[in-house]
């Protein structure tokens, strides 16, 4: 969604929602400009310090780039319907220890989803896995939920906390929440013939993630 202001100097502003910080420096809305390269030194320094303000609420048409987010609790069955809507690689999980969600006050714009972990051999009772970690693309929003996810972990007396991400989702906001990367994962499917699965997604190798104890 683009943003963008010109100045203006009349009453007759088509947007009749600016409020608070648009009013105050004399900017109006236009949902769709040229980049801000081809605006004026005045144009773009309004644009920066309209960027700045959080009290855009009465203008919908533009980027609230600074948000306060915080945490709520949220129900396996919500959390699920949000990766459903948002997650770009997963599909919803059948179950969970307990979901965790960021808001800004008006929608929920992230979920975390914590289960046991689904490999057997990190099933040892003091692990926990981060099954799904999905928001609408809102900033810091899954460092946050990593936080938050890691901190109710250790609360819960679990001393492990592990997640796996595709090499194409990078993994900053792991490191952001201090986790640890601990290498290249396997790949392939769960199918063997004592325990017969059909597994479609996702079978490159993976990056596996850790939070531990000892990380603080």
């Amino acid at each position: 969604m683009s943003a963008t202001m010109i100045a203006s100097t009349t009453t007759s502003d088509p947007c009749q929602r600016v409020t608070g910080c648009c009013a105050r420096i004399g900017w109006r809305c236009r949902g769709d400009l040229k980049s801000t390269s081809k605006r004026t030194t005045q144009e773009r320094a309004g644009v920066r310090q309209h960027e700045r303000a959080t009290t855009c609420a009465g203008c919908p048409d533009v980027v609230r780039r600074m948000m306060n987010l915080s945490l709520m609790p949220i129900t396996l069955k919500e959390a699920n319907e949000f990766v459903r809507l948002h997650h770009r690689n997963h599909n919803t999980v059948t179950g969970h220890k307990f979901s965790v969600g960021v808001t800004d006050g008006e929608s929920v714009r992230g979920v975390a989803i914590v289960g046991r972990p689904v490999s057997r051999h990190e099933d040892n009772g003091a692990t926990l896995e981060v099954a799904r970690c999905c928001t609408d693309g809102v900033k810091n929003g899954c460092s946050m939920l990593y936080g938050a996810a890691w901190r109710a972990v250790k609360a819960m007396g679990y001393s492990r906390l592990i997640t796996y991400t595709l090499p194409s989702e990078g993994g900053s906001s792991l490191k952001a929440s201090g986790w640890r990367l601990l290498g290249e994962h396997g790949g392939g499917n769960w199918n063997t013939k004592s325990r017969p699965r059909v597994d479609t997604e996702h079978q490159q190798t993976k990056f596996k993630w850790a939070a531990t104890q000892s990380d603080g």
